[in-house]
């Protein structure tokens, strides 16, 4: 496996390049391949600070969770 982690992705840090060698194998040998993105915060980082029930009556009880998907990447 090969891992690759890059902390931090923002405007000056918004693409990056990885080459490395591995001998005495083809091409062939990499694929296909898997590719997955993960973070703990989104871009925005909206967040939710309460939640009021619709009647005015006061607030309700709730969770949230974030989360963050690719649009596109290139494997070339």
């Amino acid at each position: 496996a090969l891992v690759w982690h890059i902390p931090i992705v923002d405007a000056s840090n918004a693409s990056a390049n990885m080459e490395f060698v591995a001998p005495a194998a083809s091409a062939d040998a990499f694929f296909p391949i898997d590719v997955a993105f993960s973070s703990p915060k989104t871009l925005c980082e909206l967040e939710v600070t309460g939640v009021h029930l619709a009647d005015g009556s006061g607030a309700a009880p709730y969770s949230t969770a974030g989360g963050m998907v690719v649009d596109s990447y290139t494997v070339v």
